[in-house]
């Protein structure tokens, strides 16, 4: 199936305010073309291939889903650090004063750190190259929304300690993984579970997936070529593909509110600068041009209701320990997304009547100042004019 058609596909969506999903499947590198393979794309050296989908969340948001496939020597790079031997070391700090004595766990957990960081700014540099979109260029290209699969044989990662009291092991713990009270569990699979939205840094956030593969029945490998690790990340990205692409939403709600108030507070500042007034029209004019979308999205996302999200998520529970109950994952990414939606809706719009107001006082305020100047021009050339009629009829009363 040639692209254009997908390209069409996404225009009429969009045109007649359709939403839905396009499940691409397979994507292969061109090198790579044989019978029945439809799709073809660069990719990292690290992949082997791609797992993608279109989807049309609402009339005016589409998000692309990709899940990268990564081949056998990049997927084994935790185990590989997990197992290699390590010694304490003794550390410098910068400027030569005092030592840092991190130990073979720190070190290991650092490591694994970096290459987590590594893997995610992979997925934004593809994106960035290869997709247009919000968290494709500019400052944003570094906090696309990620995510990773953890594959273990018989570990189950977010079990709750209480119930593995017989365990003594580190190594979920240096992966990020131990975090059970954060997790959501899969309704059926026993060690499939979630850790959402793990905060890298003050904008990244990054999401795990862990699947215990001793657990899965022989049923769910019946559509696959047996057990491995392709049918390992097909399973996932059937059960989780949905939950990436209302958490990619939210992200992109999160943005826009960011970029309401910075706005409003750099217009703020710049205000009480009188050289500074051509300058916030031009922030304004550009606010105005680049959100010109923005309200839309955030209503049609306040619109969305718990039917939506649970026929596109996977209903992953989680205990609510301040409660003693259970939640369903679709409920709560119903509730989160709607939350942050009104809140954005309702401060984009007292903030475009805020600019509004804002804009015609400066337009106001720049017409009084330059009819004064026009009055002040005005005065000086009747004074002038008048000086010029004395000089002549000084001149013809002296017969000069």
């Amino acid at each position: 199936m040639p692209e254009t058609d997908v390209l069409e596909w996404l225009r009429r969506m969009r045109r007649y305010g359709h939403t839905g999903q396009r499940n691409l499947g397979v994507v292969y590198r061109q090198k790579d073309k044989g019978a029945g393979r439809d799709y073809f794309a660069p990719m990292p050296d690290a992949c082997e291939y791609l797992l993608v989908s279109v989807n049309q969340i609402t009339p005016s948001l589409t998000a692309i889903h990709v899940h990268f496939v990564l081949n056998e020597d990049s997927s084994k790079i935790y185990e590989s650090i997990l197992n290699t031997d390590r010694k304490t070391i003794y550390r410098r700090f910068k400027g030569g004063k005092g030592y840092s004595v991190p130990g073979v766990l720190n070190q290991k957990r650092e490591i694994i750190e970096k290459a987590r960081l590594e893997r995610a700014r992979m997925a934004s540099s593809w994106f960035a190259h290869h997709l247009p979109g919000l968290f494709s260029g500019g400052p944003l290209v570094d906090e696309l929304p990620t995510g990773e699969l953890i594959t273990m044989k018989n570990h189950d990662a977010l079990k709750d300690p209480a119930e593995k009291k017989d365990e003594d092991t580190e190594w979920p713990n240096l992966l990020g993984i131990n975090l059970w009270f954060d997790g959501w569990l899969h309704p059926k699979h026993e060690g499939f579970g979630l850790i959402l939205e793990e905060q890298r840094n003050h904008k990244k956030y990054h999401s795990i997936v862990t699947l215990k593969t001793s657990s899965l029945s022989d049923d769910d490998f019946r559509f696959t070529n047996g057990r491995g690790l392709g049918a390992y990340n097909k399973i996932v990205y059937e059960d989780v593909g949905g939950i990436a692409i209302y958490l990619a939403a939210s992200s992109y709600l999160r943005e826009i509110g960011r970029r309401i108030r910075e706005t409003r507070e750099g217009i703020g500042q710049a205000s009480k600068n009188r050289l500074s007034l051509i300058n916030t029209l031009d922030r304004l004019e550009a606010f105005y041009r680049d959100s010109i979308g923005d309200p839309a999205i955030a209503e049609e996302l306040s619109g969305l209701d718990e039917r939506h999200f649970e026929w596109d998520c996977t209903k992953f529970i989680s205990r609510n320990l301040s409660r003693s109950e259970t939640v369903e994952l679709p409920s709560t990414l119903c509730s989160f997304t709607n939350r942050i939606a009104d809140g954005v809706h309702a401060e984009g719009r007292s903030a475009r009547q805020l600019f509004q107001e804002f804009a015609s006082t400066l337009s106001t305020r720049e017409s009084i100042r330059a009819q004064q100047k026009m009055e002040r021009l005005t005065i000086a050339a009747i004074v002038i004019a008048s000086i010029s009629v004395l000089i002549a009829g000084s001149s013809l009363y002296f017969g000069v």
